[in-house]
């Protein structure tokens, strides 16, 4: 008799929202977007799960630290320690990425802290230094909902969800594909993708920017440039008088030690000499903006672009200047087979076969 062995199922879920409503958004900005509603069609994304995984848990872990170190904000709910308080408790918004979170009640202060979970697991004590970071801020006191997380040994590790957020882009370089990409800590508690749709000021990760219209104006990383106090009117007819982030200067430097010391009135003094002209061009050719107003402020990163654009424009320096447009959709095809869209546009006359 033929013997057929089946493989396990393999399937796994990954925690890729973010990056889930991107392509859904970008495919249907796509000449045929408004037929991919109806169905039937293949669309391959660049998403690799095993980094997006990696990349929200550091993104999360790294909020939470950073949170953590801030201090405890206090419970988000107090109520009274009564029956039914189960109910009060579960209304507690859990991060869905935080599977093993419980929303809990604090029903004793005395001998140390003890919560009781509302999802059903046994009471149990605080860690003993989670007590200590809750009391160093606004403290804990009997009927607070808080989130708990059991440490497996019967005691619970006190949480709070982050304030702080922010957002993690992976891009292949040489190809511009969108390997994660993680919008914020929690897409369950806000679907605003940061790393798209906020724009922020890049700050000194523009700098390099700086450098390269320079070195495209006849500089060398040799030449030499002073760091040293500076002062000129501005556009409104004050001074503006820009300082290095710790006021101190080192006098003259050549460019290649300027950038890896980050030093700012080096770099308005190198954007002064090329022109600012020249430096917004050049940003724009790289895709950090779509415009820029030539002002020198804009060399110390004062403008706003989106995480995924500067990702996307530092590609071009492994790229030996040659730029990449970041893209999370790698091919569609349509209930046929037939390729209708492919993110690499050279020739691949196999491509139009399906799969």
């Amino acid at each position: 008799d033929l013997k057929v062995n089946l493989a396990p199922i393999r399937a796994k879920y990954t925690y890729a929202d973010f990056f889930v409503e991107e392509t859904r958004r970008r495919a249907l900005q796509l000449p045929f977007g408004k037929k991919l509603t109806e169905g039937g069609f293949y669309i391959r994304t660049t998403l690799d799960s095993t980094l997006q995984q990696e990349a929200r848990n550091a993104l999360m872990a790294g909020l939470e630290r950073y949170d953590r170190r801030h201090g405890w904000r206090g419970a988000p709910k107090s109520m009274a320690l009564a029956p039914g308080w189960e109910t009060e408790a579960m209304t507690l918004r859990v991060p869905s990425e935080r599977v093993q979170w419980r929303s809990a009640i604090v029903e004793s202060t005395e001998g140390g802290v003890r919560v009781h979970p509302a999802t059903g697991e046994p009471a149990g004590q605080l860690l003993g230094e989670d007590v200590a970071w809750a009391r160093a801020g606004k403290g804990l006191k009997v009927g607070d909902l808080v989130f708990v997380e059991s440490d497996g040994a019967g005691r619970y590790k006190l949480e709070q969800v982050p304030q702080v957020n922010g957002a993690l882009v992976a891009l292949e370089p040489q190809s511009g594909r969108v390997m994660a990409m993680v919008g914020g800590y929690s897409y369950s508690i806000s679907n605003f993708n940061r790393a798209t749709q906020a724009m922020r000021q890049p700050g000194s990760s523009f700098k390099p920017f700086v450098y390269a219209t320079a070195l495209e104006n006849g500089f060398t990383p040799s030449s030499v440039v002073v760091d040293g106090p500076i002062s000129m009117r501005g556009a409104d007819g004050q001074d503006w008088n820009p300082e290095n982030y710790n006021k101190d200067y080192l006098g003259p430097l050549v460019l290649r030690r300027g950038l890896e010391l980050s030093r700012n009135t080096m770099t308005v003094r190198l954007a002064e000499s090329v022109g600012m002209r020249k430096v917004a061009d050049m940003a724009v050719k790289f895709g950090v903006v779509n415009s820029m107003q030539p002002v020198l402020a804009m060399a110390l990163g004062a403008g706003e672009t989106t995480p995924l654009k500067l990702t996307g424009a530092y590609a071009a320096f492994l790229n030996g200047g040659r730029r990449v447009d970041p893209h999370l959709i790698e091919i569609v095809q349509d209930r046929e087979g037939k390729t209708v869209f492919r993110a690499d546009r050279r020739s691949c006359p196999r491509c139009r076969a399906a799969f």
